[in-house]
């Protein structure tokens, strides 16, 4: 369709993704992703730096920012079945168990 790009249509639906999303799209450069945020007017969110303050690997915090997993509470909110479609290993899923498990600032 003219005038969308991998069914983003409006300021809106950019404003949804976040910075890893849409690095993740075949085709969107960090030039682009920059334009991105000009139009905006702010950054793209990213919970990057928010998911390694809590020991997380960089490699899960990008997964997780990407998902829009961007909060303990977003966490939290995951059912069992949407943490195994994760597919994480044993170590990071123990992670994320014992990281939703807390309480405290997100």
């Amino acid at each position: 369709m003219p005038g969308t790009y991998l069914g983003i249509r409006s300021r809106a639906d950019l404003a949804a993704r976040t910075r890893e999303e849409l690095l993740a799209l075949e085709g969107l450069a960090e030039g682009a992703l920059r334009q991105c945020e000009e139009l905006l007017g702010h950054p793209l969110p990213s919970a990057v730096a928010i998911w390694t303050g809590h020991g997380l690997s960089r490699r899960l915090a990008w997964r997780l920012s990407r998902l829009r997993i961007l909060t303990r509470e977003d966490l939290r909110r995951l059912t069992p079945a949407a943490l195994r479609q994760l597919t994480l290993d044993s170590a990071d899923a123990g992670r994320l168990a014992a990281l939703a498990a807390e309480r405290g600032e997100e």
